[in-house]
């Protein structure tokens, strides 16, 4: 299954389709660079959420989703004055 990347967050409906794009490009460069799969990182990311045992592998994965996250958001509001933005990445 191959998902494709999203935002959610009460701040989303300020970015343009314009910031989207960029900040889905900016979270999938991070996932290629570190040639990882977005959705085993998603998947790790939701077991740390649920407070369940990370393996050594799901703490990487967890590391590269925060970094394409910050990317994703770093992309998206750049132009931003406002920095305390709610906006974080999905996988549909």
């Amino acid at each position: 299954m191959r998902a494709s990347i999203g935002f959610e967050g009460k701040d989303l409906e300020f970015a343009s389709a314009g910031e989207i794009a960029a900040g889905a490009a900016a979270a999938q460069q991070v996932f290629a660079r570190r040639q990882a799969d977005p959705l085993e990182c998603a998947a790790s990311d939701d077991k740390r959420n649920g407070n369940q045992l990370l393996t050594r592998q799901d703490a990487l994965n967890c590391v590269i989703w925060d970094e394409a996250n910050y990317a994703a958001w770093h992309a998206m509001t750049s132009g931003w004055l406002r920095r305390d933005v709610d906006i974080h990445l999905t996988l549909r």
